[in-house]
């Protein structure tokens, strides 16, 4: 046989072994998933039989109180940390140590104040050395302002006094003017007069001359006639030299007249230039003069001490915080300076109110909307061993104090009496009272069972063994007693509780 041969047998001897051992093993876990499921079911129908195992208790009638627990911490009525204002001082005075008690009001710290003093006494001299310099520059700047003054005042009047004269003038040319009118329109009227009568005279004369050319030198009466003639003519002749001189009287008149119309003229041009000149001259004054008071407001600007005034108030305040008194009366529970040491910022003692305490504690964020002001509380602490002490909420938290883990709200609880025996820091086991009905009708908190509509109910043992089922609405749980409200119940009723339930499903159980 050759080698090739003899491999290829072994290899087909290796091939019905691997097989073989396949073919066991699957056989073996067939039997085992076998076993297990017949194991399971058996351990499902032994469950099932004792899971539903049920007992009764009375109904009955108690004081049900809900509440919500916590632990808390005692502390003081009220803390209050001293923090002095200043910063970089030296605390020349401690005058309390930790544990001291103190009254609100008292000298518990004083600051080093000799550097501050110095300091404002420096500023106080700067400040009077500034204050006489100004006063000198301010007395300087007033006179130039009271120099302005009379200057403005003496333009003014000298302009007025000029204005005034040139006005008197004009009113008195004016008077002249109108007395030559007044003369001229006499004279003017005196000359038509005159001119009137020579005018009537020369009608006259030309009636005696038609009367002496009509009747001829024949005529009787012609001498008569020429007589009057002649008489007419030395009359309107007469006549005429009396209108020449009327007229030449009221020319000269208006001559007069006219000539003062110019000298009015010009004294009113005067004026008005006068008038122009004055309010110049005003308003010139007054802008020298309202430069000089600008001038010495700005001065007076300049001059300003504020700044100095300031740091002067500065110092005086810090001054008035070198010492700190007790904000509150307490107990001294912390001291984190000594005295000789520089003070920068931080609290330098600690002051706590413990003529009594109060609790805080934390609720949380699933328990925290039943907490109300007012609600009752029952306390006990290790020192007061089983000693329920009462107590309310004082305060609740509008916001969270948050860590990594959960979301808290704070709670401060007070006491309804003055407690002794307390101490700061103790801890404290809490029953915040949220609800609370006085002979309630109650039955286990087990007993009460939910239908598949959402209705609840209780199973009511009967004289026969039998339970009936009594439809009950729910008034208020606590941890173990529920108060119920039902149509036939009644106190000393027995009901079931139902104690656990051990349904499972198979597909679940086989699933895990």
């Amino acid at each position: 046989m050759s080698d090739t041969e003899i491999l290829d047998q072994i290899k087909s001897k290796k091939k019905k072994k691997t097989v073989v051992i396949v073919v066991v093993v699957a056989v073996v876990l067939i039997a085992l998933i076998a076993f297990v499921v017949s194991a399971v079911k058996k351990s499902i129908e032994a469950m099932s039989a004792i899971g539903s195992t049920a007992s009764t208790e009375e109904v009955s009638t108690r004081d049900l109180i809900k509440s919500v627990g916590a632990t808390g911490t005692v502390v003081s009525l009220e803390s209050r940390d001293l923090t002095g204002e200043l910063s970089g001082v030296t605390i020349s005075a401690l005058n309390v140590k930790v544990g001291d008690e103190v009254k609100a009001g008292d000298l518990l710290v004083t600051f080093d104040s000799e550097d501050i003093e110095e300091k404002l006494q420096e500023a106080r001299d700067n400040l009077d050395l500034s204050e006489k310099k100004n006063a000198l520059t301010m007395a300087s700047s007033s006179a130039g302002v009271k120099d302005a003054k009379r200057s403005m005042d003496y333009q003014i009047v000298t302009a007025q006094e000029s204005l005034t004269a040139a006005e008197e003038n004009v009113a008195k040319e004016q008077e002249t003017y109108d007395s030559l009118c007044g003369t001229y329109n006499g004279k003017q009227n005196d000359t038509n007069k005159a001119w009137d009568l020579y005018l009537k005279a020369v009608a006259v004369r030309e009636e005696a001359q038609k009367a002496l050319d009509e009747a001829g030198e024949q005529a009787e009466n012609y001498e008569e006639l020429k007589a009057a003639l002649e008489a007419a003519m030395q009359a309107e002749a007469n006549a005429k030299a009396a209108h020449d001189a009327a007229k030449a009287i009221s020319d000269a008149a208006a001559d007069a007249a006219n000539a003062q119309f110019y000298v009015l003229k010009s004294a009113k041009k005067t004026f008005s230039d006068q008038q122009r000149s004055y309010e110049q001259t005003v308003a010139n004054a007054q802008s020298s003069y309202n430069s000089a008071l600008n001038s010495q407001a700005q001065t007076s600007l300049s001059l300003t001490t504020d700044a100095q005034e300031k740091q002067i108030e500065d110092y005086e305040e810090q001054l008035d915080l070198v010492n700190l008194y007790a904000p509150i009366s307490g107990v001294v529970t912390a001291c984190n300076f000594r005295q000789g040491e520089k003070y920068a910022q931080g609290p330098i003692l600690t002051v706590q109110d413990t003529s009594d305490y109060k609790i805080k504690a934390f609720v949380s964020e699933y328990d925290i909307s039943d907490i109300r002001v007012g609600q009752r509380v029952l306390i006990k602490t290790n020192a007061t061993g089983n000693e329920e002490m009462e107590g309310e909420v004082l305060f609740v938290s509008p916001t969270a104090s948050k860590d990594q883990t959960s979301i808290k709200y704070e709670v401060q609880i007070g006491f309804k009496e003055k407690q002794e025996r307390l101490r700061l820091d103790m801890s404290a086991s809490l029953s915040i009272i949220v609800d609370e009905h006085m002979g309630a009708l109650t039955v286990p908190y087990t007993a009460v069972q939910t239908a598949e509509d959402g209705s609840t109910f209780v199973e009511v043992h009967q004289a026969d063994g039998s339970f009936k089922v009594v439809p009950v609405q729910i008034l208020m749980e606590s941890s173990y007693y529920t108060e119920v409200a039902g149509e036939g119940l009644k106190e000393g009723d027995k009901v079931k509780v139902i104690e656990s339930s051990g349904e499972l499903d198979m597909n679940e159980l086989l699933y895990f």
